[in-house]
């Protein structure tokens, strides 16, 4: 099992959802009916169909995942290195079937990959890192990557609707005092965004969550500690990857 996004980001997260388990648009095309065209006019050309990008293959995810350097560029960090890389779905935060649809919605928000939030969905392979500062930076830094495979564009996109639908839920949902408030969640331009602040007795930690996909795969990013947007731009980055339009 990977070794989450940061001991602080794993226990603050437990916090959130009071349990933790072990370790594109189709243009119309007019044609001129026939009738009206001139001796001279030629027939317009028959309209063309752009053929989907094949589905991106499990021997690829590897190769868009960022480098500890990018992400280094994109938190403001020096130094920040793997701590763990995953081929499996996380299981590191769960809550019981029977559990309140916020409280569900949490395990989504919670952490990259996480097993619960990706059940039933269809999905068929995972790469999932987790990378944090150096312990003598002096700053509370991480980051956590995952792309995450689908068999077919169409399943990855259903993916994406319904977790844009469950991740709203889980704003303001407080599990009893928990010092884990999940901010507003957007999905404009096709990323869906939040931001959790977790309260501490020195100044709180702000992490950012971003999910997006292309194609036939799911970009699932948290960042803890970084610089404004960052979750965001580390997703982005890995999408340009992906191919497809």
């Amino acid at each position: 099992m990977r070794e989450h996004t940061a001991a602080l980001t794993v226990a603050a997260t437990c916090v959130l959802v009071a349990a933790c388990g072990g370790g594109g648009n189709e243009g119309a095309t007019s044609t001129t009916p026939s009738t009206l065209l001139s001796p001279t006019t030629s027939a317009p050309a028959p309209p063309t169909t752009s053929t989907p990008p094949p589905p991106v293959a499990e021997s690829a995810l590897d190769g868009l995942l960022l480098s500890p350097a990018e992400i280094d560029t994109v938190v403001g960090a020096t130094g920040m290195a793997v701590a763990g890389t995953s081929t499996s779905l996380a299981e590191d935060i769960t809550v019981p079937p029977d559990a309140p649809e916020e409280k569900k919605a949490c395990v989504g928000i919670a952490g990259t990959a996480e097993a619960q939030a990706y059940a039933g969905s269809g999905s068929t392979a995972v790469r999932d890192q987790a990378l944090r500062a150096p312990n003598d930076s002096g700053a509370t830094l991480s980051a956590g990557q995952a792309v995450v495979l689908f068999p077919t564009a169409d399943e990855a996109a259903t993916f994406f609707a319904e977790s844009a639908q469950k991740w709203p839920l889980c704003r303001g949902y407080n599990a009893g005092g928990s010092p884990v408030t999940v901010g507003d969640v957007s999905s404009d331009n096709g990323m869906l965004v939040t931001s959790i602040t977790i309260q501490s007795e020195d100044e709180p930690t702000l992490c950012e969550r971003a999910l997006t996909m292309k194609n036939n795969i799911v970009i699932d990013v948290s960042t803890c500690g970084g610089s404004s947007d960052s979750a965001v731009r580390i997703a982005d980055q890995i999408a340009a990857r992906v191919p497809g339009e």
